[in-house]
């Protein structure tokens, strides 16, 4: 077997989710780490991006 089949992820209604998390998740955990990593090496605080912002308001 050379390829996963990867279901879609759904929220608790039910509703699938769609976007840069399902298309690139590869490249969406290695912005994520190092964003991360930054904040511990610089002291970053304070600071998001786009997709942490949304969650926090």
């Amino acid at each position: 077997m050379d390829e996963c089949r990867r279901e879609p992820f759904k929220t608790r209604e039910g509703r699938e989710i769609t976007g840069p998390w399902q298309s690139h998740p590869k490249r969406m955990l290695r912005h994520k780490a190092m964003i991360q990593c930054a904040r511990l090496a610089f002291g970053f605080a304070g600071i998001y991006d786009k997709d942490e912002a949304e969650r926090i308001v």
